[in-house]
């Protein structure tokens, strides 16, 4: 490129006010510093997150583990019927949300999250069998009513259902989460429909009219490009390219298989008008000077390398904020040196050991159902300094769960 670029500048004395092909150079450079910078941040990425691997992962590892043989350990608890309802509620919580973290670890390997919900579905259907409550039919219309009164109407039970809730309360929970998630879609669609409403016609047109815009400018664009490549000077610059490149002229093994992989390149380009790709492949394997570009055709190809800009500057924030184990290692480790981001692991590393020496000490201290009683309502307690719902208190009686 640097052989094509001196030649933009044999322009009329009315471009070269214009200073056009030094625009086209400033562009090509800029282009080619975005493409290192974009390499090498993905290179600094990659070498960050096999540290963290070698430096961290095991402690993940550890951790992921710890809280495995928690959740094992709480899970034969819940089938204990000295338990009360609030602690027993307090207890499948508790290892819910363990089980949902491991669920979303990042960086261990060989948990069944699988098989632990089926160790708690086991140790639920134990206590309901052991229970076996018979349940009368006054009870049955009595908590419907109650039901009734609680979701406004706006819940409907069945009678299997209400038969499953009086045996185990606890399920419940199940159809209040689902209540509330009910009325924050339809709060949010009404929101939603509200805006729109109040924005009212003016926005439709605008949309409508930004929409044609849109379809418009990229109908411009794909006419621009077809141009470009019928025109007489791209289409030497391929014709070129193509008989230079063509693998049926080498006899070398492996350079043939380097031609066809340009070729194909070379070919992609064309059939997706993608100038930036032919100029490079021209700027890499032909040594020529001369060219020259009408006005035309230089100002549509700096819109096309402006937008080639933009589109490296889009690739670095993606590669940024990307949801990949790479990205958020980098995200939260990452520092101004070498050495900070090194002790940034190294912490991160400390903490996740202190959490399993925890892990482990609260397995050991809990081996007895008492012990466990007392760190359930220790927890109630906590939860509940700032409870976010207030239900209605004869079904508290009644079931003998809070809600």
């Amino acid at each position: 490129m640097n052989n094509i670029i001196p030649e933009l500048s044999k322009f009329s004395a009315e471009n070269k006010k214009n200073k056009p092909s030094s625009t086209l150079s400033s562009l090509w450079i800029k282009i080619e510093k975005h493409q290192k910078r974009n390499a090498n941040f993905t290179k600094k990425r990659s070498k960050l997150f096999e540290q963290f691997k070698q430096q961290a992962q095991p402690a993940e590892q550890k951790l992921a583990d710890a809280i495995t043989a928690q959740v094992e350990h709480l899970i034969r608890f819940l089938s204990k019927k000295s338990l009360t309802d609030k602690q027993r509620n307090e207890l499948l919580g508790w290892v819910s949300d363990d089980i949902d973290y491991l669920a979303t670890h990042l960086f261990s390997e060989g948990i069944d999250v699988a098989d632990l919900r089926e160790q708690i579905n086991t140790e639920l259907t134990l206590l309901t069998e052991s229970l076996d409550q018979a349940v009368d039919e006054e009870s049955i219309v009595e908590l419907a009513n109650m039901l009734d009164e609680m979701f406004d109407g706006e819940m409907q039970f069945n009678r299997e259902e209400l038969i499953e809730i009086i045996k185990n309360p606890a399920l419940i929970q199940e159809h209040v989460q689902r209540f509330h998630e009910k009325m924050n879609e339809e709060e949010i669609e009404k929101d939603d429909y509200s805006e729109e409403f109040d924005q009212g016609f003016e926005e439709d047109f605008d949309y409508q009219y930004n929409r044609s815009f849109s379809k418009r400018n990229s109908k411009e664009e794909l006419g621009i490009l077809e141009k470009l490549f019928k025109g007489s000077q791209l289409n030497k610059m391929y014709k070129r390219l193509a008989a230079k490149l063509h693998p049926d002229k080498e006899s070398d093994a492996t350079k043939k298989a380097i031609k066809h992989d340009l070729m194909q390149q070379l070919a992609s380009a064309r059939e997706n008008k993608d100038v930036f790709t032919l100029l490079t492949l021209y700027h890499e394997h032909i040594d020529d000077d001369s060219f020259n570009f009408d006005a035309e055709t230089l100002a549509a190809i700096e819109a096309l390398l402006s937008k080639k800009v933009s589109e490296l500057n889009a690739e670095l924030k993606a590669l940024k904020s990307a949801d990949t184990p790479e990205a958020i290692v980098w995200e939260h480790f990452h520092g101004r040196s070498n050495k900070i981001t090194t002790e940034n692991i190294v912490i991160h590393a400390e903490r996740l050991e202190d959490e399993v020496m925890s892990i482990n000490q609260f397995i050991v201290s809990t081996s007895t159902l008492k012990a466990l009683k007392t760190e359930l309502n220790t927890r109630i307690k906590q939860r509940e300094s700032s409870p976010f719902f207030n239900f209605d208190d004869d079904l508290e009686s009644m079931l003998g769960v809070p809600f």
